[in-house]
C-alpha cells in the first residue's frame, strides 16, 4: 500500500486504483458528472508532492498543466510512493460581506421583478413562469477569478437564507484573468465554463432541499468571469481595445444591454427550467458587472459628491464620479497584491499574516486564525512595506538599508523560526503593482479636472480593501493622503449589490442608466499614465496629511 495525503488526511491506499473513488470511504467531495470517464473535466486535483509515482496523464488530461491532474484519470504506481494532493479549495477562504440577515434593515424597497398571485401563479415582470405553493428564492451568484460566492435570499419576506463560497475551480487554466482568456480561446469544448456550472450546481443542492422554488439568478463578475459562464467567447476581451463580444454589440446597435438573460434550463442548473439566470450590465473593457453591483451596493449614481470606488486586484478597477458624470479605469496591477508572485505570498487563508509591526530589535505579527504562518497575503504585504519605510529599513525605490537584527542576506525576516521572509524582488513586484494603481487613479483625477480634496466619499471594496490599514497604505503612496474619515471599506459589494437588485427590480434599470453616463479610459492610450507609473512605483506618500499608526 501506498501512502496518500489528501486535504491533509493520511491515507494507506492500493496502486493502481483511481483516486476518485477515494470520496467513497472518506466522504471527501470530488466533482464529476460524467463518472470516472474523464469527459466532464471535473475532477480536477492539485498534486502537491509525489508526482513521480504516479501514472503518466492520460489523453483526457492533455488540457491540463503539471500540477494538476483529473483524479479519475490518477493512479499511485509504486508501494513506496507517497503522495500529496488536495482538491482546489486547499483552505478556508476569508470571504467578506457587509450584510447578513434581512436587507430590508438596510432600508431597501422589497419590490422583486417575480412575484406570485393570489393563485401562486408565478411571474417575471408579469409574464408568467410557473406556479408555487411556497415563498419564491432568488439567488445572487458572484464569479471571481479566485472565489464564487452564493447567496440564497426569500424575495417573499426578504431574508438572506444561506450564503455558501468556494474557490472558482477554473484555477488549473491560470490564477489571472489573461490566463483564462488564452485557455478558453485554445479550448472549443467550454471546459472552463462546464466544470463552473457542476460546481455551482453541488454548491445549489447545497443550500435548498427544493431549488426549484428559485426562480429568479442573477449573476456577476468581471467580464471574462461572467463570459465564460454564460458561454460567451472570450478571445476579444484579451485583445486591444479589451472588448467583449456584449459590448461590441451593444455599441453597434445590435442589442439594447451588455446585460445578458437565459432560462434556466438553458444554463441547466437545479432552479426552475423557467427561471430568469441573467447578469448585471458591463461597464467595459475589463470592468464588468461586479463593479456595477458595486456601484449599487454603495448607491454610488445618487450622490452628488465625488466619490471613488476601487476594488483592488489582480485587475484593480477604479471608478471616479458622481451622479452626473464617472470616469472609469482598470489597471493592470498583477497578481502581487493577492500574494502572486511574492515568495511568501498567499490569499486570506488561515495562516496568513495579516498584520505587521517592526520593531527596533524584533517583529512582531498577527495571523489570521492566530496560528502558525504559513505565508503573507495583501494586507500582510502592506503592512511590511509601511512598516519597513517607518523603521528607515528601505528607500524610496525599495531597497533595503541600514541594520537591522531581521534584515540578513537581503532579506526581510517575519519569522526566522519558520523562514518567512520579503525580499527586495518581493518589493519591487509590489511596487510595480502599487504604481499602475495610484497611475491609474491620477489618470482619471486627470480626465475629472478635480482636486483629491473635492473627494467626499472613497469605497475600498473586495477583501484586501476591508483589511488593508489606511496610513500604511497611504505612507507607501498605495492611497492618497485623505482623512481617514473619507475611506469606507465596504467589503464585498458585488454579492451585496446583487442581492439588492434581487429584492428590488429597480436597482438593475438605474445602473444600466447610470453606466450611460460613464467614461472608460483606455490606460494604453493614455500619455500621462507612464509617467503617473514611474512616480507610482517610489515609496513615498502624496500630499501632505499626517499619519498615525496604532499597536495591534
Amino acid at each position: 500500500m501506498a501512502k496518500l495525503i489528501f486535504n491533509n488526511k493520511i491515507f494507506d491506499y492500493p496502486i493502481n486504483k483511481d483516486l476518485f473513488v477515494l470520496q467513497k470511504d472518506t466522504g471527501i467531495f470530488i466533482s464529476s458528472s460524467c463518472y470516472k470517464q474523464g469527459l466532464c473535466k471535473e475532477c480536477v486535483i492539485k498534486i502537491e508532492k509525489g508526482n513521480e509515482f504516479l501514472n503518466e496523464p492520460t489523453k483526457y488530461e492533455k488540457h491540463l498543466k503539471s500540477p494538476y491532474r483529473l483524479a479519475c484519470q490518477t493512479k499511485i504506481i509504486d508501494e513506496a510512493g507517497i503522495v500529496e494532493c488536495s482538491t482546489l479549495k486547499r483552505n478556508e477562504i476569508v470571504i467578506e460581506e457587509s450584510s447578513t440577515g434581512s436587507l430590508i434593515n438596510k432600508n431597501i424597497n422589497l419590490d422583486p421583478a417575480v412575484k406570485k398571485d393570489s393563485d401562486n401563479n408565478v411571474f417575471i415582470d408579469l409574464i408568467q413562469v410557473g406556479k408555487t405553493e411556497n415563498n419564491i428564492l432568488g439567488l445572487a451568484i458572484d464569479i471571481g477569478t479566485t472565489t464564487v460566492v452564493l447567496k440564497l435570499a426569500d424575495l417573499t419576506s426578504g431574508v438572506i437564507l444561506k450564503t455558501i463560497s468556494f474557490e472558482n475551480p477554473q484555477r488549473f487554466a491560470g490564477s489571472n484573468v489573461m490566463s483564462r482568456i488564452h485557455y478558453d480561446s485554445n479550448d472549443k469544448t467550454k471546459q472552463l465554463k462546464r466544470i463552473l456550472i457542476s460546481h455551482i450546481y453541488n454548491a445549489i443542492r447545497k443550500m435548498t432541499s427544493d431549488p426549484q422554488n428559485i426562480f429568479d439568478v442573477i449573476i456577476a463578475g468581471n467580464t471574462t468571469m461572467r463570459d465564460i459562464f454564460f458561454g460567451i467567447d472570450v478571445t476579444s476581451v484579451g485583445q486591444s481595445p479589451y472588448i467583449s463580444i456584449t459590448e461590441s454589440e451593444y455599441k453597434s446597435g445590435k442589442r439594447p444591454s451588455t446585460a445578458l438573460s437565459f432560462t434556466g434550463r438553458r444554463m441547466r442548473l437545479p432552479v426552475n427550467t423557467n427561471a430568469r439566470v441573467h447578469s448585471l450590465p458591463l461597464i467595459g473593457n475589463h470592468i464588468g458587472s461586479d463593479i456595477a453591483a458595486g456601484l449599487i451596493s454603495t448607491d454610488f449614481y445618487n450622490k452628488e459628491e465625488w466619490q471613488v470606488f476601487i476594488d483592488i486586484g489582480t485587475n484593480t478597477e477604479i471608478v471616479l464620479g458622481n451622479k452626473d458624470i464617472a470616469f472609469a479605469s482598470s489597471s493592470p496591477s498583477g497578481p502581487a497584491f493577492e500574494g502572486g508572485g511574492i515568495t511568501f505570498g498567499i490569499p486570506a487563508l488561515k495562516g496568513a499574516i495579516e498584520k505587521v509591526k517592526i520593531f527596533q530589535d524584533h517583529v512582531e505579527y498577527l495571523t489570521i486564525g492566530n496560528i502558525k504562518p504559513v505565508g503573507i497575503c495583501g494586507s500582510g504585504l502592506i503592512d511590511i512595506m509601511g512598516e519597513l519605510k517607518r523603521a528607515d529599513l528601505i528607500d524610496v525605490t525599495g531597497r533595503f538599508k541600514n541594520e537591522h537584527p531581521y534584515l540578513k542576506d537581503d532579506k526581510f525576516f517575519l519569522d526566522k523560526e519558520n523562514d518567512i521572509f520579503i525580499t527586495e524582488n518581493d518589493l519591487n513586484q509590489l511596487a510595480q503593482a502599487k504604481g499602475a494603481n495610484s497611475a491609474a487613479f491620477e489618470v482619471l483625477m486627470t480626465r475629472a479636472g478635480i482636486e483629491k480634496d473635492e473627494i467626499g466619499k472613497f469605497y475600498l471594496a473586495g477583501g484586501f480593501g476591508k483589511h488593508i490599514d489606511l496610513d500604511q497604505a497611504k505612507l507607501i503612496g498605495l492611497l492618497p493622503n485623505l482623512p481617514n474619515e473619507i475611506f469606507i471599506k465596504t467589503g464585498n459589494t458585488s454579492i451585496d449589490g446583487l442581492t439588492i437588485a434581487l429584492f428590488d427590480k429597480n436597482k438593475k434599470t438605474q445602473i444600466e442608466n447610470f453606466i450611460k453616463k460613464i467614461k472608460v479610459i483606455n490606460l494604453e492610450s493614455e500619455g500621462s499614465f507612464f509617467d503617473f507609473f514611474v512616480e507610482g512605483c517610489l515609496f513615498k506618500s502624496i500630499d501632505s496629511y499626517e499619519t498615525e499608526f496604532d499597536d495591534f
